[in-house]
């Protein structure tokens, strides 16, 4: 565990021995730091990486090494000897493992160190000669590898604190029984102090941050990437209700860089619950401020802090829609779908009066967020949905037509007959938009959609040709002869992506028995 250094030097929140202060004036000559002896670099944060060489699944010696040291100079194998291959010329590479670079054993393999919380693996790993009694150094070096702290100094604490053996050595029951436990109390104690410095780091960046955009907002314009970067940090650390966040959020809502405004759209749900009353008010007082990009980003921070349902919140949309800003219109429209409730009549009825704004964008918006509003199968949202399939703007039109399948159940004759009527639209888009629309919507075999298609198939536009040979597929029961050979005919088509489609849909249609279906694939 990454863990400072100093926070193990504090001792234990325990009546434990602590350790020693002074790790350099007590290190004895004969115990070495805990290094990988291939790199000569500390063996520190974790067991992650970190292990022994073996031969034959047992360990040969007691170093560790880090992983990629030994992935880095073992792996390869090691030595490669030349031999020949049957006798013959030139000669095949032999790989073998070598030896160990310090004890020059033969090796055939790598076992990782055990994680401390698992004592009964952790002190195997280390009581790899089955002796049952660990040199103390050896058990330092282990620990050090795991824990922020020198292996010189749990030495020490080890040798003055747990009962030993003659010549430094400690056997496995003490290590099981006496150290490790205290071990394991000593890695909670760090991690609450880890995460109480943790949290005192966070709540000092918060502040830094706050201290930045409030200076921003009293008029010392800070750089719009500064500003949007201080918002992206405290969206992870700021906490929920935090009320000067929730100013901070609301008065750069006026600021004149649009990265800004959406930047803080953005993190207004971070720091304000749905429903929150100081956000609402706070929102709420910029909706009808002059800027026109104020009071759009305004109403989008609204569908962002409002609960479902929320009466207040409908209203100020309501009044909203009437703004002569065509992005207010717009944004009220997005934020709609997120405040009245799935099948509340009046949104719905408001959906289809923005059907007669003059703006196409707006109509558009309405048209597309009505599937979200207006529950599954509903009679009044397919309705407004019709009127926008037969809209003065192709754009609306298109929209409108690829909505019928999300707001219409399968069958819906009311549906059915408008993506059909679309069929015939100038707008080649629309039409394409239809296609999908009718298979989506039709029901299988349904000879009224399945004659409507096959009709696009000879149609002059190659990406109309493509989305009626694809929309088949959903329509037309297996063997119908009719459109097979219609789809035989379209694999001369010019156009790839149309000879694809035919052949794809022909692959659900053809009858298995159909020689020429055969012959074609």
């Amino acid at each position: 565990r990454p863990f400072i250094e100093e926070v193990w030097e504090k001792g234990p929140a325990h009546d434990f021995p602590p350790l020693v202060e002074n790790k350099q004036e007590v290190r004895p000559d004969n115990i070495e730091g805990a290094t990988c002896p291939i790199c000569c670099g500390e063996l520190r944060g974790g067991n992650e990486g970190v292990g022994a060489l073996t031969y034959s699944g047992g360990r040969v010696e007691r170093e560790l090494y880090h992983a990629g040291c030994v992935t880095m100079m073992l792996s390869h194998k090691g030595c490669i000897t030349g031999v020949s291959h049957n006798n013959s010329s030139p000669t095949m590479p032999q790989i073998s493992w070598g030896l160990s670079p310090v004890t020059r054993k033969p090796v055939d393999g790598f076992m990782p160190l055990p994680d401390l919380e698992d004592g009964h693996q952790w002190v195997s790993f280390l009581d790899w000669k089955g002796c049952g009694i660990l040199d103390v150094s050896e058990v330092a070096t282990a620990v050090a590898v795991m824990l922020p702290v020198d292996d010189c100094a749990i030495d020490t604490f080890i040798r003055g604190n747990f009962k030993l053996l003659p010549g430094g050595l400690i056997s496995v029951t003490e290590l099981e029984l006496s150290v490790l436990p205290y071990l394991a109390d000593h890695c909670k104690g760090l991690c609450r102090e880890k995460m109480l410095e943790e949290s005192r780091h966070d709540k000092v960046r918060v502040e830094l941050m706050l201290r930045l955009l409030e200076d921003h907002c009293q008029g010392n314009v800070h750089s719009p990437t500064e500003v949007v970067s201080a918002l992206k940090t405290l969206r992870g650390l700021a906490e929920e209700g935090d009320h000067r966040c929730i100013q901070v959020a609301c008065q750069l809502l006026e600021s004149q860089d649009k990265s800004v405004q959406r930047a803080a759209v953005d993190f207004l749900p971070c720091v304000a619950a749905r429903g929150d009353q100081q956000a609402f008010e706070a929102v709420s007082a910029r909706l009808h401020h002059t800027d026109g990009s104020v009071r759009s980003e305004a109403v989008a921070a609204l569908g962002q802090v409002a609960y479902s349902g929320d009466l207040r919140a409908f209203d100020e949309i309501v009044t909203a829609l009437k703004d002569a800003h065509i992005p207010v219109r717009i944004s009220a429209l997005r934020a709609l779908p997120k405040i009245a409730e799935v099948g509340y009549v009046e949104a719905i009825n408001l959906l289809s009066k923005m059907l007669e704004d003059r703006d196409p964008s707006v109509r558009c918006a309405a048209v597309e967020v009505l599937p979200q509003v207006a529950a599954a199968g509903n009679e009044e949202g397919i309705a407004v949905i019709a009127c926008g399939v037969v809209d003065s703007s192709p754009l609306v039109r298109r929209a409108a037509v690829s909505a019928l399948p999300q707001i219409a159940s399968p069958g819906d004759e009311g549906a059915f007959q408008a993506a059909l009527a679309a069929l015939e639209d100038k707008d080649r888009s629309v039409q394409r938009a239809a296609l999908v629309a009718l298979a989506s919507i039709a029901d299988v075999g349904d000879r009224r959609a399945i004659n409507a298609l096959t009709m696009r198939l000879s149609a002059s536009d190659p990406d109309v040709r493509r989305g009626a040979a694809q929309s088949l597929a959903q329509v037309v029961t297996k063997g119908d002869q009719t459109v097979t050979r219609q789809l035989h005919a379209l694999l001369t088509d010019p156009f790839a992506s149309v000879r694809r489609a035919a052949l794809s849909t022909l692959g659900h249609v053809a009858d298995p028995k159909d020689r020429r279906s055969m012959r074609a694939f």
